[in-house]
């Protein structure tokens, strides 16, 4: 018989007695000492973790950090990753970087391990290594030639993990100037022609009226929330009821990934829908769910991360499959696209500061109107979304789409009604 599925984090140990605790969201193994979580090494490596442990607890509970006493010189590649790890674990303890950013961190500081070697000394790199390392970056791990954009992100991870290094003196004969020139960037302009070359990512406003008609209940909503208040999968996982004001029809809620403060009137179709999802929502397993306005069937976040620390995109995943099924999927459109599509139509009005405040974008850091700005008059963010809607249903579709939708709710109650009836007749003939 196959083994059944770890229920709990103890019986996710290698062994009964093992002394440390899986911390999925950061895919580290942890112990609390003094008051203080400590961090032991990856998931992946319960034995090297605990020889780490072993070695570091009675300086721990004495009250001392045994890593301060690493080599000023230089490190091993593993043993630096391992202390930026660990630095950016606290982080997302403190909410100030997302689980995901950390599983990022991860994913690229275990491959650059890889290539170079774990035992692999900071003190024997140069600039010929960093020109193999952004080499190797380029492609992925298969092989392949890798988008500009995913180096992009690899070589913003590696500048952070190489600026960590010369913080801690383990990376000498460098300076953060000589690293950003060893690990560039691809230019704005590659990018834009890479994109560019790709077609366009749009969904046509038939389209998403298309998705609203045949998404679940929750689905609906999350698409309309993507559509009308410009919303990723980030946003939508986390968003809580108390971020909606149902009865004035507005939306106040940071972006996840910015922090930057927006608000943004709520159509009554989005309205209607989320009261719909809270209405029907299932109990929260996960006490960090128990506040969000949507929760999966288990009972857990759309967003979060697997047993075995990779990243889960329940919301995306969902989305791609219905736009599959309906026929209407493309290169590069997702469940994001339809962010995408509010600054794209959004910006027809020329009220583009109220398309980024509701977008929730950062200003550049000089651009002092931004640090100025108190506040976007209502009006002014009103506009832009009535724009949107009317893009999304013109004059006459509206009332086309509330007439498919009733009859599509129609159809459902009809099947759980057949359903039911046949269920009665199975038990009367049993009985």
């Amino acid at each position: 018989m196959p083994a059944k599925k770890a229920t709990s984090i103890q019986s996710e140990k290698p062994y009964p007695e093992f002394p440390l605790t899986a911390n999925r969201r950061n895919n580290q193994w942890c112990k609390k000492i003094r008051g203080r979580v400590v961090y032991f090494g990856s998931l992946e490596d319960h034995a090297a973790a605990l020889e780490k442990y072993l070695l570091e607890v009675n300086e721990w509970q004495a009250g001392r950090n045994p890593r301060e006493k690493v080599n000023s010189d230089s490190v091993s590649m593993e043993e630096l990753c391992n202390h930026f790890l660990e630095e950016k674990a606290g982080k997302v303890t403190s909410r100030e970087i997302t689980s995901r950013t950390h599983f990022d961190y991860n994913r690229t500081s275990q491959r650059l391990c890889d290539f170079l070697g774990k035992t692999r000394p900071t003190s024997s790199l140069n600039d010929e290594t960093f020109k193999k390392i952004r080499t190797h970056f380029t492609q992925t791990e298969a092989g392949k030639p890798a988008g500009l954009v995913t180096i992009m992100n690899h070589m913003r991870r590696l500048r952070t993990l190489f600026y960590f290094a010369l913080s801690k003196r383990w990376l000498k004969g460098f300076t953060e100037r000589d690293l950003r020139k060893l690990l560039e960037i691809p230019s704005k302009k590659s990018r834009r022609i890479e994109r560019n070359g790709k077609g366009p990512r749009v969904f046509e406003a038939s389209e998403i009226r298309t998705i609203l008609i045949s998404a679940s209940l929750q689905m609906r909503a999350m698409t309309l929330l993507g559509i009308n208040a410009a919303l990723g999968q980030t946003d939508v996982s986390a968003l809580p009821e108390t971020a909606i004001d149902f009865e004035k029809g507005w939306l106040i809620f940071p972006r996840v990934k910015t922090g930057i403060a927006r608000r943004c009137p709520l159509w009554p179709e989005t309205v209607a829908a989320l009261r719909d999802v809270l209405e029907k929502r299932k109990r929260a397993k996960d006490p960090t769910a128990a506040a969000n306005v949507f929760i999966t069937q288990q009972g857990h976040t759309f967003i979060g991360t697997s047993d075995k620390g990779t990243h889960l995109d329940a919301i995306g995943l969902t989305f791609s499959r219905l736009i599959r099924r309906l026929k209407i999927a493309r290169p590069g459109t997702g469940f994001y696209t339809l962010r995408h599509m509010f600054e794209t139509i959004g910006g027809e009005t020329e009220a583009q500061v109220a398309v980024d405040h509701i977008m929730g974008h950062s200003p550049d850091d000089d651009d002092m109107s931004a640090e100025y700005r108190e506040f976007i008059g209502d009006e002014r963010l009103k506009r832009v979304t009535d724009h949107v809607r009317k893009w999304l249903w013109p004059e006459g579709s509206e009332a086309a789409w509330m007439v498919a939708e009733a009859e599509r709710v129609k159809a459902k109650e009809l099947e759980a009604a057949k359903l039911k009836r046949k269920s009665a007749a199975s038990k009367k003939i049993a009985s």
